[in-house]
């Protein structure tokens, strides 16, 4: 965890509202407090924050066609999977269930339209 980073986690383990409810069994007890962690609901960012440290996967599909990865102009000449000079961030749309992530320019207008207050600024910096 990061100390400073505010997100849903609130605690591991079954909360003791329903391990009251729950049967004496020791095994059913054991099973659930591995798996089970407390939350809260909170509103979604919807960009994936994305560093890439080598030219690959989607990136290098974009590099090969305008040698752009997210608007971010990269040297010629680089070859599929070659490490980076410096990491690059590469944000994308988070897309509904079923929908397609895109990938977008990190000062591309989408950006702007999805801005809520420090948060964008912040998620380059922090990645």
């Amino acid at each position: 965890m990061i100390p400073a980073l505010h997100t849903h986690y609130i605690s591991m383990g079954v909360p003791l509202a329903v391990e009251n409810l729950l049967p004496p069994q020791m095994a059913i007890k054991l099973q659930l407090q591995q798996r089970s962690m407390v939350v809260k609901r909170v509103k979604v960012f919807p960009i994936e924050s994305i560093v890439r440290g080598y030219i690959t996967g989607s990136a290098w599909g974009s590099y090969q066609k305008d040698g752009t990865v997210c608007g971010i102009q990269l040297p010629i000449g680089l070859q599929e999977s070659e490490k980076l000079q410096q990491p690059l961030w590469t944000p994308s749309t988070k897309a509904q269930l079923g929908g397609k992530d895109e990938n977008i320019s990190p000062a591309e207008g989408t950006l702007a339209s999805i801005r809520r207050g420090p948060f964008l600024s912040s998620c380059g910096t922090l990645s």
